[in-house]
């Protein structure tokens, strides 16, 4: 009788007497096949098919630590051992002395670092030509993370370098990471950026920083935003707005015109005419002025008012006056001189106003005129106010006027006004003038 456990060939003659010796030698061999059997305790502990790795990190040399070990490699066999060592990349095997044999991945793949930990559990199985590895974690080396002066960390089988700009921890292709919080330290495995970018690799998460990274990957630079490529790329309202800027043209370049690829704002295109509407008032019930005082600034040189068939209310002279933070009201602020067409004159060297119209004109006149008010922004000279007025009484009497702000200062209102009465139908419109 032969087997695994038990080898007897030597037996006893039937009906005969066999001594102690050969009695205690059978028993022997039996109490050594038993031996060979796995106990209660293996079986509960699934120790069957445990083995104890002897050999180094990529070269793992195992020993069954229980029963009688196979003779060769057999298709389907499983061995579980604990690495004395994280492997660095390929590794092999040799099970109780029967040859080392490459490890790979369940796919068939080569070993990557990692793969195989230090001191964790690992179940290979032999399918004919190579053992695979069938519990291929996706949780890295574990351990006591230590952190360096410079920042970097580092753990078993791996190092870190501390990303300032995220607060994770960085290592080998940029594709783990390692979070340092306290005690809760721990290495998960996240896609890479070009992965996510990509939308590669659907069996890892994403943290918030890598969707944030893919979204900004989708977003148009400024230069492919001002250049209109990368169709498939979306604008953000930053970037909105940069392209806007950058196609709009500037006061230097409306001024100037060039950059004819770009466009202007009805603000721009205001700016780099020569003559802009500041204002206009309608007289549609009877008041004592027209007034002008916002509007009057640095951004213009000059100003034209346009006088369109204004009527007074009874014989008075159709006036005009300027000021800074308020109306002239001084006795002498104007010297003035009037000028009709038939030749006749008139004029004050030191007036309060300056009069428009030559003579006190009756109500049932209608005044219509032009006058250039001049360096109105210049407080180093004088402020000049030219122009001519044309009035209708049955037939057309035409004025030249001409006067001047006796004090140099910069003019920022103006007034239209008569000397009794009031104005009650007409439009004044007030023009700035660049020059």
């Amino acid at each position: 009788m032969s087997n695994d456990y038990f080898n007897h060939t030597n037996r006893a003659a039937p009906q005969t007497l066999v001594r102690s010796k050969f009695f205690n030698d059978v028993m022997d061999l039996v109490v050594t096949g038993f031996g060979r059997l796995f106990g209660l305790e293996d079986f509960y502990t699934a120790r069957t098919d445990y083995a104890i790795d002897s050999g180094a990190a990529d070269a793992y040399v195992l020993t069954y630590a229980r029963g009688k070990p196979p003779a060769a490699y057999l298709d389907g066999m499983q061995v579980r051992f604990r690495p004395g060592a994280t492997n660095t990349g390929a590794s092999t095997v040799n099970v109780h002395g029967l040859g080392a044999v490459a490890v790979t991945r369940a796919n068939g793949d080569a070993l990557s670092a990692g793969d195989l930990v230090v001191g964790q559990s690992v179940v290979l199985e032999y399918d004919g030509t190579r053992f695979k590895l069938l519990n291929r974690g996706e949780v890295g080396p574990t351990g006591t993370v230590s952190a360096a002066g410079d920042g970097s960390v580092s753990a078993p089988g791996f190092a870190y370098a501390l990303d300032p700009d995220t607060g994770f921890y960085r290592a080998g292709s940029g594709e783990q990471r390692v979070a340092a919080d306290g005690a809760d330290q721990f290495v998960m495995i996240r896609p890479s950026q070009s992965e996510a970018e990509a939308g590669a690799d659907n069996f890892r998460p994403m943290t918030s920083l890598r969707v944030y990274e893919q979204q900004t990957a989708r977003i148009a630079s400024l230069a492919e935003a001002q250049a209109g490529t990368a169709a498939a790329k979306i604008l953000s309202p930053q970037r909105v707005q940069q392209w806007f800027d950058f196609h709009h043209a500037s006061d230097a370049e409306a001024a100037a015109g060039t950059a004819s690829e770009k466009w202007m704002s009805p603000a721009r295109v205001a700016g780099v005419l020569s003559h802009q509407r500041i204002a206009t008032q309608e007289i549609t019930s009877a008041v004592s002025a027209v007034e002008f005082t916002t509007g009057l600034d640095d951004a213009f040189d000059s100003y034209m008012l346009l006088i369109d068939r204004l009527v007074k209310s009874g014989s008075a002279f159709l006036q005009l006056r300027t000021g800074n933070g308020a109306f002239d009201s001084g006795a002498s602020d104007y010297d003035w001189y009037n000028a009709q067409g038939n030749g006749a004159t008139s004029s004050d060297p030191a007036a309060s106003e300056i009069n428009l119209t030559r003579t006190s004109v009756v109500s049932t006149a209608i005044h219509t005129g032009v006058l250039h008010i001049s360096r109105a922004r210049d407080a180093s000279t004088h402020t000049y106010i030219t122009g001519q007025m044309e009035n209708s009484i049955g037939n057309q009497t035409v004025y030249a006027v001409a006067g001047v702000r006796v004090a140099n200062a910069v003019i920022d209102r103006v007034q239209v006004l008569v000397s009794a009465g009031t104005l009650d139908s007409g439009r004044v419109t007030l023009i700035g003038v660049r020059i």
